[in-house]
């Protein structure tokens, strides 16, 4: 009887095939799963970088405008007790309303916040109008944001792309080195060559 009774407990040999069939199943699905996510990555990651790149450019662009806003509240320390001053006070909040405005873009496009791809969009429309080095800056940032990849990159399902394969960051951000460098370095010959031709 009990002789029995353990071999009616003890799986037989189909049951223990079909298990190990299921977990081999599994774990090829979940590295399928794996390599379907890297792959992704590395599809976009060269978009990702130009994202960044954009948000580097909107701190950079900000500075100046930190500047003028320091030299507009000196300027209206200096005017306290003539009608300027407040005019002064009024320029200084305007700059730097406007370099708040970039900053906060730029941090939100370097997190991958859809709401900072609005802004940056809104104000690349704008810019458009910014005859010549404004426009080619504007439609730069609005083929980044605009474009398939941009969308993709921006969607909740890549930040789990992003949090699954960190194992490519490093080449990642060799990648954003390389580019953000190598659109700097355009855009400054753009506005240097533009200054150049007004002299």
């Amino acid at each position: 009887m009990e002789s029995d009774q353990s071999e009616s407990c003890d799986p037989s040999p189909d049951e223990s095939s079909i298990n190990r069939n299921e977990a081999d199943s599994n774990s090829a699905s979940h590295e399928s799963l794996e390599d379907s996510t890297a792959t992704t990555r590395k599809d976009h990651i060269i978009h990702e970088a130009l994202v960044r790149s954009v948000s580097v450019f909107y701190l950079l662009a900000a500075l100046p405008l930190i500047a003028l806003g320091a030299y507009g509240a000196f300027g209206a320390i200096a005017l306290v007790g003539s009608g300027w001053a407040l005019f002064a006070v009024f320029v200084t909040l305007v700059w730097w309303g406007i370099a708040y405005l970039l900053v906060n873009t730029g941090i939100g496009i370097w997190k991958l916040r859809g709401r900072s791809r609005v802004v940056s969009i809104v104000l690349s429309v704008l810019g458009l109008i910014s005859i010549p080095v404004g426009t080619i800056i504007s439609v730069f940032v609005l083929y980044v944001m605009c474009s398939g990849k941009g969308q993709k990159v921006f969607s909740p399902s890549y930040q789990h792309v992003i949090a699954q394969t960190q194992q490519l960051r490093r080449n990642n951000l060799l990648i954003f080195g390389i580019v953000t460098g190598l659109v700097l370095l355009v855009l400054a010959q753009s506005i240097i060559g533009y200054l150049l031709r007004q002299l």
